[in-house]
């Protein structure tokens, strides 16, 4: 996901989404998103999980990002805790 968010590959960044998150993308072309913030941040480097939690419905994934101009991104990947499918309900880049 990351890496298609890297190089604006909309297939290889929502090809976990839950259809929820597919269908946002009509109303805010993934194209345009991702120039802005590719285009601040440069190509991902790296990754490094700090920790997973559970709040209320939603399990939060959080990972350390090191982009290319942007050396200390928090990422937030949120998965419904009841979906069989672990596909991604939400996600929030700070500090991005």
């Amino acid at each position: 996901m990351i890496v298609g968010w890297s190089e604006c590959n909309v297939a290889m960044a929502t090809r976990d989404f839950d259809l929820v998150w597919e269908e946002s993308f009509e109303e805010n072309p993934f194209p345009q998103l991702c120039d802005e913030a590719v285009g601040a941040s440069g190509a991902y480097l790296s990754k490094t999980l700090d920790h997973v939690e559970d709040r209320g419905r939603e399990r939060v994934v959080i990972y350390h990002a090191v982009f290319e101009n942007d050396p200390d991104v928090t990422l937030f990947v949120y998965f419904g805790i009841d979906d069989p499918n672990h596909r991604i309900g939400g996600l929030e880049f700070q500090d991005w």
